[in-house]
């Protein structure tokens, strides 16, 4: 196991999960973005958009020490 610091960012409706925003977590790895956020309550059904380093992730993705994570909602409008 290792400790790992990690960036999250939550964008629009997500914020009321992490009203400090953003914010550096430690956690112990292997863990994927899905656990990560299933531990901060943040539910796999709102999360439209994961953006890990500038890339697109998905929940799968396993987590490295210095991940800068940007996690968008779907978005409706007209």
């Amino acid at each position: 196991m290792e400790i790992c610091r990690i960036r999250l960012r939550l964008f629009a409706s997500l914020q009321k999960w992490l009203p400090d925003n953003p914010i550096d977590h430690e956690i112990v790895s292997p863990k994927t973005i899905g656990e990560f956020l299933h531990e901060k309550g943040v539910p796999e059904d709102v999360v439209a958009i994961i953006i890990r380093n500038g890339n697109r992730a998905d929940l799968s993705t396993p987590l490295a020490d210095g991940d800068n994570l940007e996690v968008f909602p779907l978005i409706g409008g007209g």
